[in-house]
């Protein structure tokens, strides 16, 4: 990964802001996929590029154009440098996480040692039921990231909290394996990982 498509990651989570929203945001060009491939640093973003990704993420103009490497060496370590001093880095670091119960009136029953992104807002679950296949597990769940269409992502329902798909449409639903809901629930966090338990005799 790149020192830019660093700053745009930590920038873009740090706005919320899913691929496809920052991509629509700047009119579609660059498209999704390709945001992502300048933020895992695959590719170079052109100078039109890095003008639109730094209006879209708020960003000084020059300084991300010379840090996107339009610029000389030493302007584009400069620019590089302030931008991470601006924004921060998206690299993860070992934060103390609540660890929640199923039944939303318990609460939080303990906390949880993981590597997380500083800017992330997480909490931890476990998934036993059937019900939240194929989510089964210790689940890490972001609370300040805008879900995208087909995420998995962690949902209230009458006092319950249970792993569903998310369906990013004009009205949003949610799916698991057994039903389909338009209504009567709320997203809490999009669920970025699941550890799988496995019990030994």
């Amino acid at each position: 990964m790149t020192e830019i498509g660093q700053v745009f990651l930590a920038r873009r989570q740090e706005m919320e802001l899913s691929l496809s929203a920052l991509s629509k945001m700047i009119g579609g060009s660059p498209n999704e996929s390709f945001i992502a491939k300048i933020e895992r640093g695959d590719v170079t973003p052109s100078l039109s590029t890095a003008e639109r990704l730094a209006k879209g993420l708020n960003l000084p103009r020059d300084i991300v154009i010379n840090a996107a490497g339009h610029a000389t060496d030493d302007q584009v370590i400069s620019a590089a440098s302030k931008l991470i001093d601006l924004v921060g880095s998206p690299h993860p670091v070992l934060r103390s996480v609540i660890l929640r119960s199923a039944e939303v009136k318990r609460g939080a029953i303990g906390r949880r040692q993981i590597m997380l992104h500083p800017a992330a807002e997480a909490f931890v679950i476990n998934f036993e039921d059937t019900l939240n296949e194929p989510y089964c597990g210790e689940a890490v769940v972001i609370t300040n990231r805008v879900p995208a269409n087909k995420q998995p992502v962690a949902v209230e329902i009458d006092g319950l909290i249970s792993a569903w798909t998310y369906n990013a449409e004009a009205e949003p639903w949610i799916e698991n394996a057994y039903e389909r809901r338009a209504t009567g629930f709320t997203v809490l966090g999009v669920i970025i990982q699941v550890t799988r338990m496995t019990k030994f005799d």
